[in-house]
């Protein structure tokens, strides 16, 4: 070969075939893994959002409603399209505090579960105590 012919040999290309392949190998394990998290995110935003509205839902209940929780306010499933998912509410009273409650909601589903806690002023009733 003269120093004045151009162009690539066999191995030049195989070489710059198999760089090119790994960057694309790489490239589409990278975007499935981001898929992958943006699902999990989705689902943990979706659980979160769920568990809020649960709580909310014991936030607003007068005391003597709280005292002992009826079991239609315990647990259930959500309505669609969010079926697939349950959950479930819990209240205690506050060793030494009659007035507060701690009130815990707990969303499950295929993909995990979700739980918050709040503590609840409930003042009793002067006759209750």
């Amino acid at each position: 070969m003269s120093g004045t012919e151009r162009g690539f040999s066999l191995l030049e290309a195989v070489i710059a075939l198999t760089i090119v392949s790994l960057a694309i190998v790489a490239g589409l394990g990278a975007f499935g893994a981001e898929l992958r998290v943006a699902g999990q995110a989705r689902n943990a935003v979706e659980l979160e959002a769920l568990a809020q509205e649960a709580m909310t839902g014991l936030v607003l209940l007068p005391g003597p409603l709280l005292r002992p929780l009826p079991d239609s306010l315990r647990h259930g499933q959500f309505e669609i399209p969010f079926e697939r998912l349950a959950w479930r509410r819990t209240v205690r009273p506050v060793r030494g505090a009659p007035d507060l409650l701690d009130a815990t909601v707990e969303v499950t589903g295929p993909d995990g579960k979700f739980s918050l806690e709040t503590r609840l002023y409930r003042p009793l009733p002067r006759n209750f105590r």
